[in-house]
């Protein structure tokens, strides 16, 4: 029988079968003349500095446009954020209604998730929350830790179909400051985790807001 630290190593290595192509990401800028980058980049060049040199003392960035891009034409859906803010919340919305007005909530979005550590939302968030559960209705879940595990949810996560994206800042890219993602990561082994969370009781899924 193997010892426990070399149990991990085999479940550890047996995953990287499922790896696909990780990318690192910048998000799309704007610099104080509201010119913008073309889309997300993947190596830092001199446009990108004039303009993170601007957008950093008063500008916001785009976010990711390859992620919401992907985001929009996703049928599962699983985000990993506690720092959800109106801003991501606004996007995911805004997503959300193009998919009514194309009638896609029946065809193509199948499954709706974040987990989070929010146990005292503000009315602002809650609002947000309460509208997505009212469009998409059984098709969105929201799971916390228990307040006693707050600590459990750090890093910031997205899961498009089978796709794991993994945030430097907050999921979706609109952090302030030098961020970056990557991409092309399998869900098998994240999800894995959550499973186990979920029937442990460590989360658990919020019904009231």
């Amino acid at each position: 029988m193997p010892l426990p630290n070399e149990e991990i190593k085999i479940n550890f290595e047996s995953e990287k079968e499922f790896k696909e192509n990780p990318k690192l990401y910048f998000p799309t800028m704007r610099n104080k003349g509201f010119e913008c980058l073309d889309a997300d980049i993947e190596q830092i060049d001199n446009d990108y500095i004039r303009c993170f040199n601007s957008y950093r003392i008063d500008e916001r960035n785009y976010g990711s446009r390859y992620f919401w891009e992907k985001f929009k034409n996703s049928k599962e859906i699983t985000i990993i954020d506690k720092y959800l803010s109106e801003k991501e919340l606004s996007k995911i919305l805004e997503i959300i209604e193009h998919w009514r007005k194309k009638n896609l909530l029946n065809t193509q979005i199948e499954k709706f998730t974040i987990y989070l550590y929010e146990p005292r939302l503000d009315d602002n968030i809650k609002t947000s929350y309460k509208k997505i559960k009212e469009i998409m209705c059984n098709k969105f879940k929201i799971y916390s830790t228990q307040k006693k595990q707050d600590d459990l949810i750090h890093d910031r996560f997205a899961i498009l179909d089978e796709e794991t994206f993994h945030f430097g800042g907050t999921v979706g890219g609109y952090q302030k400051g030098f961020t970056a993602f990557s991409c092309g990561w399998s869900n098998k082994g994240i999800m894995k985790l959550f499973e186990y969370l979920l029937k442990d009781n460590h989360i658990y899924e919020v019904k009231n807001l």
